[in-house]
């Protein structure tokens, strides 16, 4: 069982005083730039983890956050509310709304916890203009991931993030690899990790009719092997150097998702010939409700990324709640922390065709290794299940909560 330097938070999510955690006291406002139904690793984590406040720990959870174009307004995910702003649209990943401020100002001051989702530069800004206003309130920030490749923004948003980690009570931080960021060095002594949860009741083997089925829509013989990718088509995905490996394994690569790149993945593909077109699916988005069955039929599933950006992949604990052998690559984030090499799948050097390769072919050929990677896969991913995660969560809120006012 995986051990998180936090608390006594391991093995079960029971260690939190439930009086402490039903208390009326722990209504707390999570601020991040999107929700459900956006796609997106933060905006996953975010309606994992306050369902699961709401459900397993009787956290009064809200959620602040933009629409990512159009008219906002009030409404109920899953039992969470979900107070939406109105938003020109995006740019540079980041929402243009006038006026969430105002809606910041007037919430926060309402609850006596803040959770703020970084990196999100407005919410960060919010926070700042709003530090005045807002003795009571406890702040605290969960740092999913560093900036890496918008430098336009950084210039702006660093100083942001350097004055809200100081100002923070706690910071969350979603592996121990991501404790070692720049940006967090001078507060580690405040930082605690507690990782991204997975809902398992969701993610739980499915009926090998829907996946027999599922074979035959994608036309795909029951005999031939399946290496699928789940995520966005975005530059630090490394999706080329996947399709590349590809033509070294005998199998079917099933790429699931959709994203400004899909165009030239869909281009590289094609650029192989029509024989290695034949043994690769774009099948585009699809649905939470659907999505359990592509992972029922693969046989090893691919996280290629390239880039720092990609700070945890919530994906892989998806693929081994199912019991699929992982391939990862070294990144220096969370992301081969886990999934750790020679336990539940391999990892390899980034930006390399032939190491993800050898890697998938390796699990491909070895049934042993492959039954081996499964079963521990398995085990490993009870350790991020949302009621571990959630219990770690509303305890931390009770020990910031119980300093008294700022």
């Amino acid at each position: 069982m995986t051990e998180f330097p936090h608390t006594e938070a391991r093995e079960t999510h029971r260690v939190v005083d439930t009086r402490c955690a039903m208390d009326s006291r722990q209504a707390v406002l999570h601020v991040n730039k999107l929700y459900h139904p956006w796609i997106g690793g933060v905006e996953r984590v975010v309606q994992d983890l306050t369902e699961g406040l709401c459900r397993y720990e009787g956290v009064k959870a809200t959620v602040l956050c933009c629409s990512p174009r159009g008219l906002g307004g009030h409404e109920r995910v899953n039992g969470v509310p979900v107070i939406r702003c109105a938003s020109l649209g995006m740019t540079m990943g980041m929402p243009i709304s006038p006026t969430f401020l105002a809606a910041f100002f007037r919430l926060a001051r309402e609850y006596s916890l803040v959770h703020l989702h970084m990196p999100f530069p407005l919410g960060a800004a919010a926070a700042m203009a709003a530090a005045p206003v807002l003795q009571r309130t406890r702040t605290i920030v969960h740092y999913h991931s560093d900036v890496v490749r918008q430098k336009r923004l950084q210039w702006v948003y660093l100083p942001l993030l350097r004055s809200i980690v100081e100002r923070a009570d706690r910071i969350i931080v979603s592996s121990p690899p991501y404790m070692q960021s720049e940006h967090l060095r001078p507060v580690l002594g405040k930082c605690v990790v507690i990782p991204p949860p997975i809902d398992l009741t969701r993610h739980r083997r499915g009926n090998p009719e829907a996946a027999r089925q599922l074979r035959m829509k994608l036309n795909i013989s029951p005999e031939e092997r399946i290496v699928l990718f789940v995520g966005r088509f975005v530059y630090y995905k490394g999706l080329e150097y996947l399709v590349d490996a590809m033509r070294e394994i005998r199998g079917t690569l099933v790429l699931v998702g959709d994203g400004p790149l899909k165009a030239a993945i869909r281009d590289r593909v094609v650029s192989g010939g029509p024989q290695f077109a034949r043994r690769v699916r774009l099948v585009g988005a699809v649905s939470d409700l659907n999505l359990g069955s592509y992972y029922d039929i693969a046989d090893v599933f691919v996280l290629p990324s390239v880039e720092r950006t990609e700070a945890f992949g919530i994906v892989q604990l998806e693929a081994m709640a199912r019991g699929v052998p992982v391939v990862n690559t070294e990144l220096g984030t969370g992301v081969e922390w886990a999934s750790p090499h020679g336990v539940t799948g391999l990892t390899v050097p980034p930006r390399r065709s032939d190491a993800l390769a050898g890697a998938i072919k390796m699990i491909l050929e070895d049934e042993q290794l492959r039954e081996t990677f499964s079963r521990n896969a398995l085990n490993r991913v009870r350790a991020f299940d949302v009621r571990v995660i959630a219990g770690a969560v509303a305890q931390l809120y009770g020990e910031v909560l119980a300093q008294g006012s700022p």
